[in-house]
């Protein structure tokens, strides 16, 4: 963590642009990415969804994985897309995130939907860019107190995705993955391409 911050950027976005990286290198492109943001600031506050993939963190793993880029490059597009995750970061913490609302509302159909009058699934909830966005291949969280439990983890959120924690310490980072039994070769593949 203090080696990450001596180059003026987040812990956070670091891991999360890595794992992108190493996502475009096991499955060949980049899925959709789940991390849990704190909304505790607020009364009953949990969390909200943060997506980490954005034009700027695809650009920065294409930038990485490319042996023609340079490292000013692949430096400056690091830089975008922290300051971008951040950002994000920020909004969702902020309540300014949409998809804990949009998942509340799609609860309040499926247990009432019929009460309320409403007899067919929301196009929303039906359409390919809310299902593509929702089948989180990446479920990711951070662990932030580096005093506690270092080693934790949670299964996969799809079949073929992985569960992933990760602890940032000053000396290093342990992130701990997890995958179905008939995933566990795909799972050792992206650990190797995390490092």
């Amino acid at each position: 963590k203090d080696r990450i911050k001596s180059f003026r950027i987040s812990p956070d976005a670091f891991v999360q642009l890595a794992l992108q990286v190493a996502m475009v290198k096991c499955f060949g492109r980049c899925k959709s990415v789940y991390e849990s943001a704190s909304t505790r600031r607020y009364q009953n506050g949990r969390t909200e969804t943060l997506r980490s993939v954005s034009a700027e963190s695809h650009r920065f793993a294409a930038n990485m994985l490319s042996p023609a880029c340079d490292a000013q490059t692949r430096s400056d597009s690091l830089r975008q897309a922290a300051a971008k995750h951040i950002a994000r970061m920020k909004e969702c913490m902020a309540a300014k995130g949409v998809e804990r609302h949009l998942c509340g509302l799609f609860s309040i159909y499926r247990r009432f939907g019929q009460e309320l009058g409403i007899f067919a699934e929301p196009d929303i909830f039906g359409d390919v860019g809310w299902r593509t966005l929702c089948h989180n291949t990446l479920s990711t969280t951070s662990n932030p107190d580096p005093h506690g439990v270092v080693l934790s983890g949670f299964g996969p959120a799809v079949e073929e995705g992985f569960g992933i924690c990760y602890t940032t310490t000053g000396s290093g980072i342990t992130i701990t993955l997890t995958s179905r039994s008939a995933y566990k070769d795909a799972m050792m593949q992206f650990g190797e391409d995390i490092e």
